[in-house]
């Protein structure tokens, strides 16, 4: 009986030691988001407006990652990072060609509630566009949302 506690004992430990456990879920970051994720979430890119206070609308914070279609058929990603005080909002912004490759990146660009239209594929986003713009960062009755100018569509991915 020793001898089999002693056998089992040593195989438990062999069993054991060659275990490693379950390897973490690597963490999706804006940057880490490719054109695959983006367009397995493509069934729920709609023209929806994402209001950012209108409890009635989807909201979003800072750091929320919004997937994007725009008028150009181009996918793309936004990241929020912050709205201040005066209710400008500062985005991370890329955009992606058809094969998966960078057509677009902009850091930090700022858009100011009102109605100007942005175009997401343009180089010189966040130049304000007069017509066929993709977006608007627009306020009504003091709500502040992102409107998307059809046939440009979004998903607010990650609230």
């Amino acid at each position: 009986m020793k001898h089999l506690m002693t056998i089992m004992l040593g195989l438990s430990t062999v069993f054991f030691a060659s275990c490693k456990g379950d390897d973490p879920v690597p963490v999706k970051t804006f940057a880490t988001y490719s054109l695959a994720d983006i367009m397995a979430e493509a069934d729920n890119i709609n023209k929806d407006a994402i209001s950012y206070d209108l409890p009635a609308v989807q909201n979003f914070k800072v750091g929320s990652i919004i997937f994007i279609k725009t008028s150009s058929a181009n996918y793309g990603k936004l990241e929020v990072l912050e709205v201040d005080v005066n209710y400008n909002i500062t985005l991370n912004l890329f955009v992606f060609d058809g094969n998966g490759a960078k057509l677009l990146e902009k850091n930090s660009i700022k858009l100011l509630p009102g109605t100007n239209l942005y175009d997401l594929d343009d180089p010189d986003m966040p130049a304000v566009v007069s017509a066929d713009g993709d977006m608007m960062w627009y306020t009504s009755n003091g709500f502040y949302t992102l409107i998307f100018n059809d046939p440009a569509k979004a998903y607010l991915f990650k609230p």
